[in-house]
């Protein structure tokens, strides 16, 4: 984490009568900004304050302050740390401040420490002798205007340059305590008067002339805007954020293959991958909803591991991530011990045959995982049943084995829990469903729906908020993408149409289903070698908007597309020019704004 801050620090003082001594104060007042790689951060954070002798180097004076819970909004934050009085006897300070996220370790130090330049002290005793205090016993700032009678020094009683800034108390001295016109421009030494001598609120903006000195403002700028720049009356002006936002998730390896995204509590992106030079299964914890932090973990890296992923989060919060492992040819499953998938537990679930292509896994309230695959050996579609939460056990059914069947499988449950699977006649070159009968899924039924041309690879599935699945799929001979909407939860019919331009390509599809049954899909058009997006207007998309989210160099390939509680889109996907993974977030439900 590199961290800029920009603070302000402020030392309470105490104000002496001469008839009784006021408690020196040693609250420290610290205000300022806190970003992360040029964002404002926002939340809760943790802080520790130190003084220390030296700007750098030097000892800590006395043992730090530790701040919890503290609040930070738009990167602004402040607070309030007593360090005692025993630092405080007129040496050189300098603060530290480290910084973390609440909750987690360790601190980070930022850097340099800042100096701590006001130092106002005051001692008083009840009864003195005539000439028994001198300049010289009089600590700065201890004698106030409030201290001595109107009238009583007058200028016959000041030697010439006697009174300097330096003699002066900061905030001693007030508007009320000087007559008008008294001071002009030639009573002023240059550099003369500095932020400090300004007591806190003395200046307001009627005092300002706003063409030469900017006024500060308060305001904030409405949600999906930022602040472009200020006005001279202080009043924030702000744009629209762009509509969405592009990010790139791994700076080394060749990732990006077989790329799978879902959606945590909180709207928070876990995405697993493939790296195609460590050969490992790769994930990518978001730490935010917009991913600008992110842990990467590996956990499976046996040798060549991590094909056709597929990611699906449970009921409970814990994702888990079916795959294939090419060298021994399994179907496998990591499922994650908590959210954030720190720990977790390798299985293989089928080790016989040539099995775990095409895997995709999906997750009912039960919190039991099934998995689609494709058996290259027997060419067959294949679904395995986990019998528990943790998929100790479970059955591998076979669905369908007429031709070769199977290939770019797609699995999503009804609303009832039982499965769904779409999946690719190659034999036949067509699109197909598997409608299982019960959530066990030990009956089902074989159902074509598509057999105009060669359509049906490149398949992806979800069922809407009203139970009704709807298909995207490739569809090679019109060389565009296509849409089959059941009409019913079983899928026993529907409508098939063709939902961008023919010739203009349509690999890699992934649908999902806002909460109001739009469908929006995700796919990689081939001839500009870019990401695209399909916004349905209608639940049967009859009316549709195509929109070009990534056009940086060869990017799309491997889509996958996830939708917050709001139905906006996070899609993650392989910048096949630099052999990364991206994540890409739209910011409204339309991915328009």
């Amino acid at each position: 984490m590199h961290a800029r801050i920009l603070a302000t620090l402020l030392l309470g003082a105490a104000i002496v009568t001469p008839l009784h001594c006021e408690p020196l104060h040693s609250t420290v007042s610290y205000q300022g900004s806190l970003s992360l790689q040029g964002q404002s951060v926002e939340g809760m954070h943790d802080m520790r304050l130190q003084l220390w002798s030296a700007a750098d180097g030097g000892a800590p004076i006395r043992e730090d302050v530790i701040i919890s819970g503290l609040q930070v909004t738009h990167g602004l934050f402040s607070t309030n740390a007593d360090f005692g009085l025993t630092p405080f006897d007129g040496s050189s300070l300098w603060l530290e401040v480290a910084i973390r996220e609440s909750g987690t370790s360790p601190f980070i130090t930022l850097v340099p420490r800042q100096p701590v330049t006001a130092l106002p002290y005051a001692h008083s005793a009840a009864f003195l002798a005539a000439g028994s205090v001198e300049s010289a016993n009089i600590l700065d700032g201890s004698l106030t205007s409030e201290h001595v009678s109107m009238a009583a020094v007058t200028e016959t009683a000041l030697a010439d340059d006697s009174v300097t800034t330096a003699k002066i108390a900061l905030n001693s001295i007030e508007a009320l305590n000087i007559a008008p016109s008294a001071i002009g421009q030639p009573q002023l030494a240059d550099g003369a008067i500095e932020n400090r001598h300004f007591a806190q609120g003395s200046i307001t903006a009627s005092k300002i002339n706003s063409s030469e000195i900017q006024l500060r403002f308060s305001q904030e700028c409405p949600q999906n805007h930022y602040l472009a720049t200020v006005a001279e009356d202080g009043s924030p002006q702000c744009v629209p954020i762009p509509f969405a936002s592009s990010l790139t998730l791994a700076t080394s390896g060749n990732v990006g293959r077989f790329s799978s995204v879902a959606m945590r509590d909180g709207n928070l992106p876990i995405i697993a991958t493939h790296d195609g030079q460590a050969f490992d299964l790769v994930l990518y914890d978001c730490l935010d909803a917009a991913c600008a932090k992110s842990v990467e973990r590996r956990p499976d890296s046996v040798t060549a591991t991590g094909f056709f992923t597929s990611v699906a989060v449970r009921p409970d919060g814990r994702p888990v991530i079916s795959y294939r492992e090419s060298g021994s040819n399994d179907l496998k499953l990591y499922s994650c011990g908590n959210s954030r998938c720190s720990t977790g537990i390798v299985r293989s679930l089928v080790t016989s045959g040539n099995v775990g292509s095409y895997s995709d896994i999906a997750v009912g309230t039960s919190n039991l995982p099934y998995i689609s695959h494709f058996d290259v050996q027997n060419d067959d579609l294949r679904l395995f049943v986990c019998a528990d939460v943790e998929c100790s056990s479970g059955t591998d059914r076979l669905l369908d084995s007429q031709g070769s069947v199977g290939s770019h499988s797609s699995i999503a449950l009804a609303l009832d829990g039982t499965p769904l699977i779409a999946y690719y006649d190659t034999s036949n070159r067509d699109l197909k469903v598997y409608d299982c009968a019960n959530t066990a899924c030990s009956l089902g039924t074989s159902r074509l729906l598509s057999a105009d041309g060669d359509v049906g690879s490149h398949t992806s599935v979800a069922v809407s908020a009203s139970g009704i699945p709807s298909l995207s799929f490739y569809d090679a001979t019109q060389n565009a993408v296509g849409l089959y909407v059941c009409a019913n939860a079983s899928c026993s019919t529907g409508t098939s149409s063709l939902i961008t331009p023919a010739d203009e390509g349509g690999r890699y599809t992934s649908i999902a289903v806002r909460p109001d049954n739009r469908p929006v899909v995700a796919f990689y058009q081939e001839p500009l070698k870019d990401l695209m997006l399909v916004d349905c207007l209608d639940d049967a998309c009859v009316q549709h908007e195509l929109h070009r989210l990534d056009t940086t160099d060869d990017v799309g390939q491997f889509a996958s597309v996830a939708l917050t509680s709001a139905g906006t889109a996070t899609i993650a996907y392989r910048d096949t020019t630099s052999e990364t993974v991206k994540l890409f977030r739209c910011t409204d439900p339309t991915c328009t704004r």
